[in-house]
């Protein structure tokens, strides 16, 4: 006497398998125990502006260097000289938006001289030369008397 197997069909990921033994616990693919249960939020619901901890432009300034990063394209050369490769992702009217037109890919040199000439990193720590104690190690120094 023959008995018949079912196949059995995961509702998270899409895995269709037959089973071994008759009490299954888990999809072999996601792993998932809830694989006879579909999914609260698809994930095209719940992406970006749908979900509901989207921030918005209220968003860390590291978080949203990583938003924007992963969103504009790196060029070859920088937006500024056009001689080296760019590192750095600049905003270029410093109100650090999520509009991908108000950033550039910059060089860290170009970054450096703009964040200068806009007033928001001082020269004297850029051009700061780090000093060696009697130890071997570098020592704190006093910025005003370099």
């Amino acid at each position: 006497m023959k008995t018949e197997v079912q196949g059995i069909y995961c509702r998270r990921c899409g895995h269709s398998w037959y089973p071994r033994s008759p009490e299954v616990r888990t999809c072999p693919k996601c792993k998932s125990v809830y694989w006879d249960r579909e999914r609260k939020y698809p994930n095209e619901t719940m992406a970006r502006e749908n979900n509901p901890q989207w921030r918005g432009d209220d968003v860390g300034y590291a978080s949203l260097h990583l938003w924007v990063a992963s969103r504009k394209p790196k060029p070859k050369l920088c937006g500024h000289c056009g001689a080296k490769k760019p590192h750095d992702l600049a905003s270029i009217n410093h109100t650090y938006t999520r509009n991908l037109d108000e950033w550039v890919w910059l060089c860290r040199s170009c970054h450096m001289k703009s964040d200068i000439a806009n007033g928001l990193r001082d020269a004297t720590i850029v051009n700061a030369k780090r000093v060696r104690g009697e130890n071997g190690r570098y020592i704190k120094t006093n910025l005003s008397n370099l």
